[in-house]
């Protein structure tokens, strides 16, 4: 796995790195808060 190209592709789908307020991580997740959810890429299922 390519752990770079999947950070890239992360931030890119949400507004990029301007939009990150902040991150922190555990064991199994990464949780981020942005400053504008309405830029954020969604994909529905």
């Amino acid at each position: 796995m390519d752990y770079r190209k999947s950070a890239e592709q992360v931030i890119e789908k949400i507004g990029g790195k301007e939009n990150i307020v902040s991150a922190a991580h555990c064991a199994t997740r990464l949780r981020l808060v942005v400053a504008d959810n309405d830029i954020i890429k969604k994909r529905r299922y």
